[in-house]
This record gives structure tokens, sequence and C-alpha cells, in this order.
């Protein structure tokens, strides 16, 4: 083992931190990636905490190529790679007992995954410890879990978005849904899980999503915006403090049926590239969105390091306008992107942290990336638990990715709604896309349901979803 290499802790349980710690392994500079709690999936890549102290930490077998653990992803190879650890090895139950695992253990770099560890302050808590962590504090997030915020931010920097109303009463929505009938896109104001967005046709479904909110929220506060048509977009943006560098743009289809029917999701499977994305849009990006977010961190307006994910509508009438920020990686879109990356994840995500970004964009490699979410048939309403999961052999050129998975008995079983991403790379989309759903046919487990639509048409998607 190299003493100087660094190890790294990813915070999180899903395809996203999975193909996070695949990605950070690959690194020449990381000896050691530790996933807390991680998932079925997680185990085969690393060497999962199971006490107190660095007992049972093993080194990365870098020569055999984590991507290779993934492609051939049978239950007696994944039981193989877990003999020496029970489920939920590394299980950090507060925010306090990561800060002490990662000081106890040397980390170098935390890279927290899901959105309600920073609506939670962790990365303030690892700050004040002297610990660099990769992910905006508890106030920057807000960006993400208060859609009002973000909103008036954007407004303020005049940033291109939709005509909206914030109602912090039933009531009070229910008035600027009958005075303007443009407002037919009903956002609940906080964290949601990507399903607090109402997308309807007339007043009588505005009003009826506003009591839907109310019922399912503690509190309430409302986005009402207009409503717009168009490509939706997912932008990937690293940012340093001081300027923001795009990653990569994807599409994620977030409706749970096919032909983008049915309630919105966490994602149901992801693409790129999207042939709508061109140079020229791309340039617009640029000046109307990117650089107009960068003179508001320049100027003081708002602070914020980690990945800026930037919901863009390109509406053929009213041009290019962004639909919300996430103030972190995207999942599903992150399986997605993370393969077709060229550059060293460490490398960019510690710059990003200590705020030396370089002025180059990342690389990508010109190949076509497709991922298809293998999901619960009652998902989103219901989760499945315990049902074992058979996986045969997975195609050359698909990485497949864990989102709800666990290890009982030595057996892969579900674990949540998501449950698997096969993600696809070949020279075109309709290649990867065939590929991947080539992979879903050697999973099989009870309730296994999936979209076959998914980068089918470089998805017109329905609105501000």
């Amino acid at each position: 083992m190299n003493s100087a290499k660094a190890r790294v802790l990813v915070l999180g349980s899903g395809g996203r931190e999975h193909a996070l710690a695949w990605k950070l392994a690959q690194s020449p500079q990381v000896s050691h990636v530790w996933v807390s709690p991680g998932n079925a999936g997680t185990a085969g890549i690393a060497d999962l905490y199971r006490s107190a102290g660095t007992a049972g930490i093993a080194d990365l077998d870098k020569s055999a190529g984590t991507a290779d653990l993934f492609r051939s992803a049978d239950l007696d190879k994944s039981a193989d790679l877990n003999k020496s650890a029970q489920l939920a090895n590394l299980q950090l139950q507060s925010h306090d007992e990561i800060v002490a695992f990662a000081k106890n253990n040397t980390i170098d770099l935390v890279v927290v995954g899901p959105e309600g560890y920073l609506k939670d302050g962790i990365v303030d808590k690892l700050n004040a410890a002297g610990i660099l962590a990769f992910g905006p504090t508890a106030e920057e997030s807000r960006l993400e879990w208060s859609k009002a915020h973000a909103k008036e931010l954007m407004l303020q920097l005049s940033v291109p978005t939709a005509a909206f109303k914030v109602a912090e009463s039933p009531e009070q929505a229910i008035e600027f849904l009958e005075k303007d009938e443009r407002l037919r896109v009903v956002k609940y104001d906080g964290l949601a899980a990507g399903k607090g967005v109402f997308v309807v046709d007339s007043l009588a479904e505005a009003i009826d999503a506003v009591h839907e909110i109310k019922k399912g929220q503690k509190d309430f506060k409302v986005v009402l915006e207009e409503k717009l048509f168009g490509e939706e977009l997912s932008l990937f943006c690293l940012c340093d403090g001081k300027k923001l560098l795009p990653l990569a743009v994807s599409q994620d289809h977030k409706r749970r049926f096919e032909g983008d029917l049915g309630p919105n999701t966490g994602g149901m499977g992801a693409y790129l590239p999207v042939a709508a994305y061109d140079q020229s849009l791309a340039d617009i990006v640029q000046e109307r969105i990117i650089a107009r977010l960068e003179q508001g961190l320049r100027h003081g307006v708002y602070t914020f390091k980690g990945l800026l994910f930037i919901g863009l509508l390109l509406d053929a009438e009213k041009g290019v306008n962004v639909l919300e920020f996430n103030t972190r990686f995207g999942d599903p879109e992150t399986e997605a992107v993370l393969p077709l990356l060229q550059d060293d994840l460490y490398v960019l995500l510690r710059a990003c942290a200590e705020g030396r970004l370089a002025e180059a964009p990342p690389r990508l490699s010109n190949k076509a990336s497709v991922t298809v979410i293998a999901v619960t048939e009652n998902y989103p309403a219901q989760s499945s638990y315990g049902v074992p999961i058979k996986i045969g052999t997975i195609p050359e050129g698909v990485t497949l990715f864990h989102c709800g998975t666990a290890i009982k008995d030595g057996v892969v079983v579900t674990n949540g709604g998501r449950i698997l991403a096969p993600t696809a790379v070949a020279d075109s989309v309709p290649e990867a896309r065939a590929l991947a759903l080539a992979a879903l046919k050697e999973i099989d487990f009870a309730g296994l349901s999936y979209r076959t639509d998914i980068a089918k048409r470089g998805g017109l998607c329905r609105s501000n979803s």
C-alpha cells in the first residue's frame, strides 16, 4: 500500500454513489474508497468498514480494473466480494460519527451524494473539523432545498426562467392560480425526492395539487410557475467558488411510464449526448446562464462550491430557461455521465473543494451512454425489500450500477424502489440503448419493471418537471 495515496469516503446508498465510488476507485491517486451506508454493488469496490478504527481495511486491486467487477455481476461474484463483511458494513448513523470516522481514518476527501446530508449541514461540520468535503454548505444548498430561494436568485441575476409566484398558504396559492392562467405548475418549495412537482392542464387540477401538497407536507410553501414546453436537459457544472465549469449535459426521463406518462419519479433513465444541445446552444447557455451565475459569485451575491446541477428547458418560443437548481450529482444522470469522463474524478473533486479548478472543462469521451433503471412494479408509490435478485451475464460494454440493493445471507436482494442501473457505452445512442436493454434481460426479480423507451426519441419532455 502506498500510504501517500488518498482515502475517500462517499456518503449515500444509491446508484449515484455507486457510480461515484466506482469512478473514484479508478484514480491512481486513491488507495481506499469507503461508502456509507452503500449497497450490494459498492461492496465490490470498497472495503467497507465494520467496526470503530481501521480494522478490515484492504487495498483496492487496481490491476484488476474496477469496471470488470460489474460487467459480470452475478450473485456468486457479489457474494464473494462481500464475504468478509456484512450488510451496511460502514453504517455511520450521525454527523458526529461521520466526522469521527473521517478524522480517525485520515480521510482526504468526503464526497456527499444525497441532498439531505447537505441540507442538514454535513459539509459545515466536516469543514469545521478540518476535513475536506466536496459539496456545498447548508446555506449554499438552499439553491436546491428552497425552490423559492432559487427562483429569486435567478430573478436577481437575470437568469432566464419561467414566470412564477410564491405562495405561503393554500388560500394564497389558489388566489394566484385563479388570477393567472399561465400558472399550471405547482412545486413544493422544499425537498421531495423528485416527487413534489405537479404539471397540470387546468385550474381544477392545480388546486388539487395544492391540496395534495398540504396533505403530504408538515409545512406549506409552494412555487407556482408558468408552464413551458420543450426539451428538458440536465447540465452538470463543477463550481470552486469562483467559476463554473460545464461537465456534461444529459437527458433524464422522470415520468414513470412509457411515453413520459404517469407520476414523476426520481428518474427512470438518462442518456448522452443529447442531439439538441449543439455548440450554438452551448454558447447561449454560457452567455445567458453560466456567465451570469459566475458574475453573482464574483460579486458576492451568493456563494457555492460543489456540483451545480442546472435543470434546463428548451422552449421553441421562449428559448432556454432554467427550471431549477440541484446542488449535487443527479441520479440517474451520474450513472450515465461518469463512464464517459476521461479525467481523474478525484483530482477534479478535490480541486473543486479546494477552490482551484483549472480553466479547461473536463474531457468526455465522444461515445454515447444510456442508463435504464430497473424499478419495482409499484414504484414510486411503493418500494421492495428483501426480494432476491438474479443477475445473469451482463453484456460487454455495460456497467451494472446498484441503486436499491442489499446483501442478505449472501444473496443480493431488493432494498428500495429503484433497484439497478445498467449503463451501456457504445458508439451511438441507439447502440447503447440496445445494449442497456439487453442487460436488463439478464436481470430478474419479482415485480421487475422498466421503461423500454429511454433515449429512444431524444425525448420531448412534458414541461417544468
